[in-house]
């Protein structure tokens, strides 16, 4: 369910139609409430910025790469953009909350943060790796207005 930019709470009611009959529920509304998004198996979906392959297991991110982040709940887009429609591939609306990332709690450049495009509800955060990191595993969180999302971890070889 993608919450509409033009939410405003603290609570909002949500209505659902369902084989039961309708449903209201109350919901809590924050402005952001960033997630890096991870596949079933708990994996965190993590690209290359430059090849576009994803990262898991067997592929690592390398010291001094750009990685693709695809997150969640980072809030409201400049210019505007309506809700449940796919941002544009070319100049997708850019994330107006503060984005920070941390890589085994050090902060690292964040180069962009936008909504990604041909997607609905999706954001996607390019980040720096340092040229010089420890190999092995390392853990990424993001924060957007200083609330931060869940911790993820991926593997960095030199």
């Amino acid at each position: 369910i993608q919450v509409p930019f033009e939410a405003v709470g603290p609570n909002v009611t949500l209505a659902l139609a369902t084989g039961n009959g309708n449903v209201r529920l109350g919901m809590q509304v924050q402005s952001v409430s960033p997630a890096i998004f991870v596949g079933l198996d708990g994996s965190p979906i993590l690209q290359d910025a430059e090849t576009g392959l994803l990262l898991d297991a067997r592929k690592a991110a390398h010291a001094g790469a750009r990685l693709l982040v695809s997150a969640t709940g980072l809030g409201k887009v400049t210019p505007d953009w309506p809700a449940g429609m796919a941002a544009p591939v070319e100049n997708p609306p850019v994330v107006a909350a503060t984005i920070r990332a941390f890589v085994n709690g050090a902060a690292v450049p964040v180069t962009r943060a936008a909504l990604a495009g041909g997607f609905i509800g999706f954001y996607a955060i390019e980040v720096q790796l340092p040229a010089i990191n420890n190999s092995g595993p390392a853990e990424l969180y993001i924060t957007a207005d200083g609330v931060e999302s869940n911790r993820v971890q991926f593997l960095i070889e030199q």
